[in-house]
């Protein structure tokens, strides 16, 4: 049951790598910013736990940082990230939807991919997770 939640959560993140595969060469790097910390056993676990399948799967360097929860931190993170030649950076959270959308544009070589927000420009996504569908879904397979 945990690996198919596991999957649950990791396939968007891996679909959307696959599809921008070709986009990734061999020096691009994946970057992932949390709220809080990854050992939190819960949300943020779960998104460290889609960067190392990420690392493992498709033989991408990644990187993460913890505690990115204010607007200053983010931007620094961010410069960061883009020093060190990382073209894909997911935020985990609602949190960075906004704050995307308005640095996007400076960086139009970096997609950034935030979870349950709303976003806009070309290269932002947002991945939207149905709690309430995956509820369901996981009611009528414990019924079975």
């Amino acid at each position: 049951m945990f690996n198919q939640r596991l999957l649950l959560l990791c396939l968007p993140i891996l679909i959307l790598i696959g599809c921008a595969n070709a986009s990734l060469n061999s020096a691009s790097r994946v970057g992932l910013l949390i709220e809080d910390t990854i050992d939190d056993q819960g949300w943020n676990s779960k998104g460290y736990q889609g960067l190392l399948n990420i690392h493992s799967n498709l033989n991408v360097e990644v990187t993460f940082k913890e505690d990115m929860n204010t607007e200053p931190k983010v931007k620094k993170a961010i410069e960061e990230f883009v020093d060190d030649d990382v073209k894909l950076i997911f935020g985990h959270g609602h949190f960075y939807a906004e704050l995307f959308t308005e640095i996007a544009p400076v960086y139009p070589d970096v997609h950034f991919v935030c979870f349950n927000g709303e976003v806009a420009g070309e290269n932002v996504t947002s991945l939207q997770f149905e709690s309430y569908a995956m509820g369901y879904f996981a009611g009528m397979m414990q019924l079975r």
